[in-house]
């Protein structure tokens, strides 16, 4: 039976109803695909904004003041203080921001950390308002190698940000991560 015979069988409100069917279905998989364009599009803006931010963010460290800072007793000087003054204030402006820190790349290729702002009494208020928490990560300890930090070695050694493609998870929830050199 063809389909104009099958329709034509049909009691008016049986005919209806099929009408009623296909142009809802339609129209919800219309919207459907409306909606996962919208959600990957924001997600593209949303990536785009944190990689103005971290490259913002890397502006701001005074690179050879960042390269004295080589012990761990240097923690409480006035170099490390200078240096992370400016990633402390703009941290300070954008509350969106959960992590904020510097690293180095070692000799051997790993990476170690030289500044973390949540090292700072405001950043750990500011966080804790937002109903946040963060770990503090030890200053000047090399941290361990991932997948992350090995993927971001060759763009950061060319001087270019990456907004890593994986949402970072930790015990204090999830994130987009993102390096600048």
């Amino acid at each position: 039976m063809t389909l104009p015979k099958y329709l034509s069988g049909l009691s008016p409100r049986r005919l209806a109803l099929v009408f009623f069917v296909i142009i809802f279905g339609g129209s919800c998989l219309v919207m459907s695909y409306l909606y996962l364009g919208a959600v990957r599009h924001r997600e593209d803006d949303t990536r785009i904004y944190v990689r103005e931010l971290v490259s913002a963010a890397a502006s701001l460290v005074d690179m050879d003041l960042h390269e004295q800072l080589v012990r761990p007793d240097q923690r409480e000087s006035d170099i490390y203080r200078r240096v992370i003054g400016p990633l402390v204030k703009f941290h300070l402006s954008h509350p969106s921001v959960q992590y904020l820190w510097t690293t180095r790349v070692a000799e051997d290729g790993r990476q170690v950390l030289v500044l973390e702002t949540a090292t700072d009494d405001r950043i750990r208020t500011q966080q804790t308002e937002y109903g946040r928490t963060q770990d503090i990560l030890s200053f000047m300890e090399t941290d361990p190698p991932t997948a992350a930090g090995n993927k971001s070695l060759p763009v950061l050694r060319k001087g270019a940000a990456l907004v890593l493609d994986d949402i970072y998870t930790d015990s204090h929830g999830s994130y987009i991560e993102a390096r600048a050199a």
